[in-house]
């Protein structure tokens, strides 16, 4: 395999392994609704956490994958999390776009 090739197999490999613990933490939630928010905190708090400590985790990892493949590890952690909060924001509102057309409301 020629040496870019291997960069961008190896580059996506990790993108896809880096992915799952957090769809894992996704479903491990469950069917838990917003109001049963651990700790007793606000439904708004609990969001607010959740978002802070996905960019975390996108920006750990994309530090970590710079610094295995060799690049700028500031750089690839900026670029993991604006792809993956990027992703993450379409995915909220697609979210909310379903759950209007089903008419339900609240969280």
């Amino acid at each position: 395999m020629r040496p870019r090739l291997q960069v961008l197999f190896r580059n996506r490999w990790l993108a896809g392994i880096s992915a799952r613990p957090s769809g894992l933490l996704a479903l491990a939630r469950g069917s838990r609704s917003w109001s049963d928010a651990p700790w007793g905190v606000s439904t708004d708090v609990a969001f607010m956490a959740s978002i802070v400590a996905t960019a975390a985790a996108f920006l750990v990892i994309g530090v970590l994958k710079g610094r295995v493949l060799g690049q700028g590890m500031l750089r690839s952690g900026a670029e993991t999390l604006a792809v993956g909060g990027g992703a993450a924001v379409l995915a909220y509102l697609v979210g909310t776009l379903i759950r209007q057309a089903a008419g339900v409301s609240g969280l």
